[in-house]
């Protein structure tokens, strides 16, 4: 399905403005009837907002939006029907978005979160006119490449009828689906697909939009704002590339026709670490053996978890925004001992979601460990290290890897990290609320009442690992 079919370059266009690219762009309202599901026009019955995202007209004359899968995805994870049917809000004014049209689902790359709609009709179920107006984004020939570039991020926030929200970032870099810096890999002798730009590394997070479309200075349209691949509910600080979308749609992973259950083709994905909904996402550390530094960030290659005879090690991972000042502490052990000269602690605070890391280098652990630091084998000193990341003093992330030999089975636990922090990292589950229905955070609400059909319960839960089991009796 060539769905996403590239513009002439972008040099010979003249710049778009901030409104130009604003009616390009559309909400997407996940909508649930409660009433009756069959009448799905605005005014036959109250309904429920499920889900909200952004999406881009990528074709005016089928009426096609290009948007990510898991906020159109008409089922649960058990399978079983949440949405009846999609409200699209346009921005023909930018300044009063008004909901006009119902989108059906026809498409989707499951792999890569990317989704097609189709706008079928109008908001009150009659036909929509030919001759309607709807403005299609250009799109990019080529991805960006320049660290420090400028991208225009226009996005929509929440569930309600605002205007669409803009914000400036820069670019650090490409970046393939291993999170490797595209440059660093262009003089080894390594396959197409290690070089293939699957996202655009930014050098930090928006400060308002969580989803959003990202455009070139000259109002091409360069990728979605997207997480980690490995942290799907974390902040958004890469952008999946244009490359990367018309791959998706170009290849065999694309599933029409989605009015069947495809359940069984796809799960979800979602982030390792499990978190309160106002706790701090912190990402787990990423160790690499190649670095590139700019003054708009860095860019790694080479990731690993077991390396040999090995000088210097290079760490990142990201911290979401966060205005309240926090202690933000890394933590090094080795063998499960804490090297306290190797830790640290600083106060921090962003307004937007942003990456952190330095490196580990041999003449430093050396002789933070009082080891001699031989000039002819200048190598970190070989075992387990691990990394812990604190948020004023409780631990939130952790990662190890191995100098010169295997990782042992106590090098995967996460011993107490010293006398000055008192962690608990016991299972818990907290703040249990009963309630008949959830909204788009998950929160639930509704009182209960005799003669209700169906009854929720809330709960948070943190510091499970893959091996425990949670249960309950009715």
């Amino acid at each position: 399905m060539n769905l996403v079919a590239l513009d002439k370059p972008e040099s010979s266009e003249p710049t778009a403005t901030n409104s130009d690219l604003a009616q390009t762009i559309v909400q997407i309202l996940g909508i649930s009837f409660q009433n009756n599901p069959d009448d799905t026009s605005e005014t036959a019955t109250e309904y429920d907002i499920i889900t909200a995202t952004t999406g881009i007209i990528i074709d005016a004359k089928e009426r096609l939006i290009l948007t990510d899968f898991r906020p159109v995805d008409w089922q649960n994870i058990a399978g079983e029907r949440r949405i009846d049917t999609l409200y699209i809000v346009t921005n023909r004014d930018p300044r009063k978005p008004q909901i006009e049209y119902q989108a059906e689902l026809i498409a989707a790359n499951f792999e890569r979160d990317l989704a097609i709609l189709k706008l079928t009709k109008k908001i009150d179920g009659s036909a929509i006119e030919s001759y309607a107006p709807f403005s299609e984004a250009k799109i990019a020939a080529t991805v960006p490449r320049d660290s420090g570039q400028e991208l225009r991020i226009l996005g929509h926030t929440g569930i309600a009828l605002e205007p669409i929200k803009f914000e400036k970032l820069q670019l650090i870099g490409l970046m393939n689906s291993s999170l490797e810096s595209i440059k660093l890999l262009l003089e080894d002798d390594l396959g197409s697909a290690d070089k293939f730009p699957e996202y655009l590394k930014l050098m930090s997070g928006p400060n308002l939009i969580e989803k959003g479309a990202a455009f070139t200075s000259k109002g091409t349209f360069a990728g979605f704002l997207s997480a980690m691949p490995t942290e799907r509910d974390g902040p958004k600080v890469m952008i999946r590339s244009v490359d990367s979308i018309t791959d998706a749609f170009a290849s065999n992973n694309v599933v029409p026709v989605l009015n069947e259950s495809y359940r069984r083709e796809f799960t979800y994905r979602p982030s390792n670490q499990a978190r309160d909904k106002d706790q701090i996402y912190v990402s787990s550390p990423h160790f690499a053996t190649l670095a590139l530094t700019n003054k708009f960030g860095r860019e790694l290659a080479q990731y690993g978890d077991q390396f040999n005879n090995i000088s210097e090690i290079f760490y990142e991972y990201l911290v979401s925004k966060t205005r309240n000042q926090i202690e933000l502490s890394e933590i090094w052990l080795f063998d499960n001992v804490v090297i306290e000269a190797l830790s640290q602690s600083r106060i921090y605070s962003s307004d937007g979601a942003s990456w952190h890391g330095q490196s580990l280098r041999a003449v430093t652990a050396n002789t933070a460990m009082g080891l001699t630091n031989d000039d002819d084998s200048n190598a970190l000193p070989k075992g387990n290290w691990e990394l812990q990341i604190l948020i004023n003093g409780t631990l939130v992330a952790t990662s190890q890897f191995t100098v010169g030999s295997t990782v042992t089975e106590t090098s995967q636990t996460s011993p107490p990290v010293s006398n000055r922090s008192e962690l608990k990292l016991e299972p818990e589950i907290t703040n249990f609320v009963w309630g008949t229905s959830s909204n788009i955070d998950g929160e639930v609400t509704g009182n209960i009442e005799a003669g209700i059909k169906k009854i929720l319960l809330g709960f948070n839960y943190r510091h499970f690992d893959e091996s425990m089991i949670f249960g309950w009796k009715v």
